[in-house]
C-alpha cells in the first residue's frame, strides 16, 4: 500500500530503487512469520508461501511501477511468464495426475523467480532497509490497515456465510467467476490512475502527498465506470449463453445474484476515483475510517440478508455497503476539496 502512495510523486529512478530496500525488508519480516507459523501448523502451503514471498513482492513491486511509471510492456511479461508456467503445470496435473499443489509451488516459485529477473534488470537495491519519512511511515501503515480490513473483512466473512450454506456461498463463486475480469480491470487500473491522475509538479498536501490533476480525474470518474459497464454486460451476455446452455438448473439459480453483483462491479468502479485521489494526496486515516465503517456493515448486513433472504438477500447486503461505501469516499474527497487537501 505504501508504494501507491510512494508513486504519486512520481519518483526518480534512484528513489524507485532505493524503495526497493523497504519492500525486501517487509517481505523478509513477512516471510519469517509465514515460515515460524508453519512449523506448528504443519502446512507446506505456508512454508512454501513464506519461503517465495520475498521474491513475490518485489516481483509485485516491480511491476507496479512499470504499470504506473512505466509503458507496462515489461509488467505484461512478468505476468505472461508466471502464466505459462502454471499453464504447463497445470496441464501436467490434469495428464500424469500429479498433485494440483504442484501447480501452487509453480505459481510461488516462477513468481518469485521473475521477480527476482526484475529486480535485477531494473537494478533494483533490494538490500533490506528502513528508508522511509516519518510521513511515509504514517501513510503507509494508514493504508495497510485499510487494505486489511476490507480484504480481511470480505475472507471473514466467507468463511462465516459457509456456516449459513455452503450452497449461497456457491452461488457466489459463480458470480465472481463470471465478473471476475471486470474486478480484475478495476484493480490493476489504480496504479495507472495514480500516475495518471497525480501533479507532481503541484504543491505538497498537507499530509504530504501530491496535488491531483483534477481535469483528468473528472473525465476519469465518467469513463472508468462506462468502460467497467461495457466489460460487465460483454461478460453477462457471453455467461448468460454458456452458463443457461451447459448448466441450466445453477445458472437459473445464480442469474438474479449476478445481476445484483453486476451492479456492485459498477458501483466500485464509480469509486475508483476517489480512493485514488485518497492515496495520492496520502489521505490515509479518512480511508481507514471508510473501511473500519464499511467492514462493520457488511458483516452483519450480509449475513442477516442470506438467513432471512438466502443469497439474493446476501447480494442486496453486499451491493448496500459498496453503495455506502462509494459515497463515503466522494464524501470524503469532496471533504478534502474544500479544505484545499
Amino acid at each position: 500500500m505504501f508504494v501507491n502512495a510512494f508513486l504519486a510523486h512520481k519518483p526518480s529512478i534512484v528513489d524507485q530503487r532505493l524503495k526497493a530496500g523497504v519492500v525486501s525488508l517487509a517481505g523478509l519480516v513477512v516471510a519469517g512469520l509465514l515460515l515460524l507459523i508453519s512449523m506448528p501448523m504443519q502446512s507446506l502451503h505456508f512454508a512454501v508461501l513464506g519461503a517465495c514471498l520475498h521474491g513475490i513482492l518485489l516481483g509485485s513491486y516491480f511491476r507496479t511501477l512499470d504499470l504506473s511509471l512505466g509503458n507496462g510492456r515489461s509488467a505484461l511479461m512478468q505476468e505472461m511468464a508466471v502464466f505459462c508456467s502454471v499453464l504447463v503445470a497445470g496441464i501436467a496435473s490434469v495428464l500424469y495426475g500429479t498433485s494440483g499443489f504442484s501447480v501452487v509451488i509453480t505459481w510461488a516459485v516462477s513468481y518469485a523467480l521473475v521477480g527476482y529477473i526484475s529486480s535485477w534488470k531494473a537494478k533494483l537495491r533490494v538490500v533490506p532497509r528502513w528508508e522511509m519519512t516519518p510521513q511515509e511511515s504514517r501513510t503507509g501503515r494508514g493504508f495497510g490497515f485499510q487494505g486489511l480490513v476490507g480484504s480481511g473483512s470480505v475472507h471473514v466473512l466467507t468463511l462465516l456465510l459457509t456456516t449459513v450454506s455452503t450452497a449461497v456461498v456457491g452461488v457466489f463463486r459463480v458470480s465472481s467467476t463470471l465478473l471476475g475480469p471486470a474486478n480484475l480491470i478495476s484493480s490493476a487500473l489504480q496504479p495507472i490512475l495514480i500516475g495518471s491522475l497525480s501533479d507532481g509538479n503541484g504543491p505538497r498536501t498537507i499530509a504530504g502527498g501530491a496535488a491531483v490533476d483534477w481535469p483528468r480525474a473528472k473525465v476519469s470518474a465518467v469513463v472508468l465506470p462506462v468502460v467497467v459497464s461495457l466489460v460487465c454486460l460483454a461478460l453477462l451476455g457471453v455467461g448468460s449463453f454458456w452458463g443457461a446452455l451447459l448448466f441450466p438448473g445453477l445458472w437459473e439459480t445464480a442469474s438474479p445474484i449476478v445481476a445484483v453483483m453486476f451492479w456492485d462491479v459498477i458501483i466500485v468502479a464509480i469509486g475508483l476515483v476517489p480512493q485514488t485521489i485518497h492515496r495520492i494526496t496520502w489521505a490515509s486515516r479518512p480511508a481507514l475510517l471508510i473501511s473500519i465503517l464499511s467492514a462493520s456493515i457488511r458483516i452483519p448486513a450480509v449475513l442477516i440478508g442470506a438467513v432471512v433472504f438466502g443469497a439474493i438477500g446476501a447480494a442486496y447486503g453486499f451491493l448496500i455497503v459498496t453503495v455506502i461505501n462509494t459515497a463515503l469516499l466522494w464524501l470524503s474527497c469532496l471533504r478534502l476539496i474544500r479544505n484545499k487537501i
